[in-house]
């Protein structure tokens, strides 16, 4: 506004005197109106005037001056959207102005930046429209100017055309795991799950199916595949299986063992198995793998179950019963066998519950030696825990056997054979005498006999 007042007074001072003492040098004369009919005339010449003068002051500045232009081209992003850069042009010099947004098609979008403030007119400025989708069709732009004399431009871009292959590149992603699980004896149904992953649409045997857990039932095969969505890219694997699903378990435990009270053992004995993911109690209470005592005439009750009180799939609850202690435990009677000419003496010890000792030293089970003449005496020693009842020493006296003739030769062809009458061997000797002296005698006689005539010969 200060620019236009010093044209203003210019051209009301000029028109002043033109139409006030112009008139009078060019002697023009003036109707003779009355005093009022003369004001309303002079009032009219001024009041033309000052149209005269706005006139003059509009067409020394035209609107074109004021005005904003706006224009934008469109370009496809790399995430698929499109970025639109707009060129505002501001067309008047020597003046500043602020400028502001006042709308955008589509909402929502990102323009930077946001406005201007105090930027010289006669130059040209580029505003940003990110995030445009690819399939709006048409964008815009609208501002509001606001020169430094407050003179307002407002500026819009049109219809902005969208390029049209602005196809947003696939996200690559890794399809999650998709799992199968057997019958086992902790959880005996079988099962397949299908995770929930973004920009997979999961099939089973070619068939899509949601996110979840399924059952399935032994023998059955699956197979699983991960299919990507449109605007995803699957990288890493993409198919599981085919598996085929087991049998369910029909025994999950091993069973406890028990042993009877016996001459022993006044006590019988039960054994709690080891096993993974098995917890047995007894009557009740959690018990360890090992062997305990069952006491004579008593039952207890084995159970099975798993590690969270599971019930386990099979035989899970035993009953151990333990009769009565034996009542007879006497001990085994040991045995003695003579001496001969030719075999020795010999002694056994039973194998038994009780321990041996024979004259007083500590003798293995067994058949042992003896020599003739000797006393031996064996003793039964109970073992802790068990009583012995009946004869518990034994004492025997192996015989000394009178002098056995030495055994005949031998040939090869066995004992030789009783030819003769059985004679005793002193009355043999003497019959053997007697022959040595008759058999003498008559020797003598022969020789003493005459000699006869003729001729002997000598031998």
């Amino acid at each position: 506004m200060a620019a236009r007042r010093p044209v203003l007074v210019v051209a009301l001072l000029a028109y002043l005197r033109v139409a006030g003492t112009g008139i009078e040098r060019r002697n023009i004369p003036m109707p003779k109106f009355g005093g009022r009919t003369r004001l309303i005339s002079v009032g009219g010449v001024i009041l033309a005037g000052l149209v005269a003068v706005v006139g003059v002051v509009i067409f020394a500045n035209p609107a074109g001056a004021h005005t904003a232009t706006l224009s934008g081209t469109a370009a496809c992003a790399d995430n698929g959207t499109v970025t639109i850069t707009y060129t505002l042009n501001l067309q008047r010099s020597n003046y500043t102005a602020d400028v502001t947004i006042t709308g955008s098609a589509p909402t929502g979008t990102t323009i930077t930046p946001d406005g201007l403030n105090d930027v010289p007119g006669n130059n040209t400025y580029s505003l940003t429209q990110t995030g445009v989708p690819a399939d709006a069709g048409i964008a815009s732009l609208d501002v509001h100017v606001i020169w430094s004399d407050e003179f307002p431009a407002d500026a819009t871009s049109g219809p902005v055309n969208l390029p049209t292959n602005c196809a947003k590149p696939p996200t690559k992603v890794t399809a999650a795991e998709a799992t199968f699980a057997d019958a086992t004896c902790l959880h005996p149904t079988l099962t397949y799950t299908i995770p929930t992953s973004e920009g997979v649409q999961y099939q089973v045997n070619g068939t899509n199916v949601e996110a979840k857990t399924y059952d399935a039932t032994p023998g059955d095969v699956i197979t699983i595949t991960a299919v990507a969505l449109k605007g995803y890219e699957l990288t890493g694997t993409t198919s599981w299986g085919p598996h085929t699903f087991g049998p369910v378990p029909t025994n999950c435990t091993d069973t406890p063992t028990n042993t009877q009270p016996s001459c022993t053992s006044p006590n019988g004995t039960y054994t709690i198995p080891g096993k993974a993911d098995v917890v047995y109690y007894v009557n009740g209470t959690r018990t360890d793998k090992g062997t305990y005592t069952g006491k004579a005439g008593t039952t207890i009750t084995v159970t099975a179950r798993g590690p969270q009180g599971e019930t386990l799939p099979g035989t899970a609850e035993w009953t151990l019963t333990f009769g009565a202690a034996p009542t007879d435990c006497s001990v085994h009677v040991p045995t003695f066998v003579d001496n001969t000419c030719t075999l020795s003496g010999t002694y056994t010890i039973p194998d038994t519950f009780a321990d041996f000792t024979v004259n007083g030293v500590a003798v293995s089970a067994g058949t042992h030696s003896a020599t003739a003449g000797a006393v031996v005496t064996v003793k039964a020693i109970a073992r802790a825990g068990h009583p012995l009842t009946g004869t518990t020493s034994w004492t025997h006296t192996f015989p000394t056997l009178p002098q056995c003739a030495p055994a005949a030769a031998n040939n090869g062809s066995g004992p030789l054979a009783n030819t003769g009458p059985e004679v005793p061997v002193g009355q043999a000797s003497l019959i053997a005498v007697l022959l040595a002296l008759v058999g003498g005698a008559m020797l003598f006689a022969g020789r003493r006999r005459p000699a006869t005539t003729g001729r002997h010969s000598v031998s």
